[in-house]
């Protein structure tokens, strides 16, 4: 869940804090918040998710999770019409999803990098 933390500041959870452009109807480009490297060991995030309190969940199937060889990133940016996530060059992008709730929108990246 991305947070908006005011003149702004916003964070994704209680992970980081950064000074960026404010996310209002001002907001032109795109922002990275997160990228997180994930893989089938132990989950570092973890926070237990119901489902049932979210309006939608981004899921991740074991199926799509790295390997040795592939390592699996998610990431998190914010977006304005026109513009797209900051993925790394090189990435294979497995499944993007878009939110075009809010604005500025939110785009949820899952790619693999060899």
């Amino acid at each position: 869940m991305v947070q908006v933390l005011g003149e702004g500041q916003y964070g994704f959870k209680r992970f980081m804090r950064k000074l960026k452009q404010k996310p209002d109807q001002n907001f032109v480009g795109p922002e990275h918040l997160l990228e997180q490297k994930i893989d089938q060991g132990p989950r570092a995030i973890g926070e237990k998710c119901d489902p049932n309190k979210f309006s939608e969940v981004f899921e991740i199937p074991v199926s799509e999770l790295g390997t040795r060889e592939i390592i699996i990133h998610v990431s998190v940016d914010l977006v304005s019409h026109g513009y797209g996530p900051n993925v790394v060059p090189n990435a294979r992008v497995i499944r993007q999803r878009e939110y075009w709730d809010p604005f500025p929108f939110i785009v949820l990246t899952l790619c693999a990098y060899a």
